[in-house]
């Protein structure tokens, strides 16, 4: 329980202290290989330095076989059981999880403004990945069910998303967070999903940014073998 002095709210002595994990029992991630959100985790399990800890189990969610509901009801990836056999799932979940296992890791910032304005690029990056994925998918419909005013709402919202993270570019920190890598992640998803979409155009600072984030080692070695 939280404890309050005045108008600031303390957090538990806990927070956001490293957790201690058995090294020779692997966490299994349940993956698929194309999916923006499983890379989310893939690129922060290499920046944490835990990502020798995760075994990777390939995972078609359409195979009723696959016992994907078994670790997540939902029958979404990314879901990862622990050497405990407990699971975790959402990408945010497992990220902030596996951020805790390293001392060294702070890929989520401890207790205070720092990690609200994190946190709020991160939902913002995440709602890139999101409206990029519907967009896809209403897309490749037939047409006579497509649905061209949602299309054109995802498009408004991505470009929105984007311009406002534009003006943000000075202010990025040097060193990898949650919601750097999910930008990073999200433009990589465009490039893969909607390459006619041409985001960098007007849009220099982050162009840049990403040309220099992009060729982080986490970065390089998660970018699906279909976007190569």
């Amino acid at each position: 329980m939280r404890q309050w002095f005045g108008d600031v709210r303390m957090p538990p002595a806990q927070f956001n202290q490293p957790m201690i994990t058995d090294q020779e029992t692997p966490m299994q991630l349940h993956y698929m290989p194309s999916s923006p959100y499983v890379r989310k985790v893939c690129v922060c399990a290499i920046e944490a330095g835990v990502d020798e800890l995760i075994e990777r189990v390939d995972t078609d969610i359409r195979d009723k076989e696959s016992g994907i509901r078994d670790a997540n009801p939902l029958g979404k990836v990314p879901a990862m059981r622990l050497k405990n056999g407990d699971v975790l799932f959402d990408s945010v979940v497992i990220c902030e999880f596996l951020d805790n296992i390293n001392e060294d890791s702070r890929l989520f910032p401890g207790y205070g403004p720092e990690r609200w304005d994190v946190l709020r690029q991160h939902a913002q990056a995440n709602g890139i990945i999101d409206a990029v994925w519907i967009r896809r998918r209403e897309g490749i419909r037939d047409a006579a069910k497509r649905s061209e005013s949602l299309m054109r709402h995802q498009v408004r919202a991505i470009n929105a998303a984007l311009d406002a993270f534009e003006k943000e570019v000075p202010a990025f920190s040097e060193n990898p967070n949650i919601a750097t890598i999910t930008l990073g992640v999200a433009m990589g998803y465009m490039d893969f999903r909607m390459p006619e979409m041409s985001w960098r155009d007007d849009r220099p600072a982050l162009t840049d940014w990403y040309m220099t984030f992009s060729e982080r080692p986490s970065m390089r070695d998660t970018m699906p073998e279909d976007a190569k």
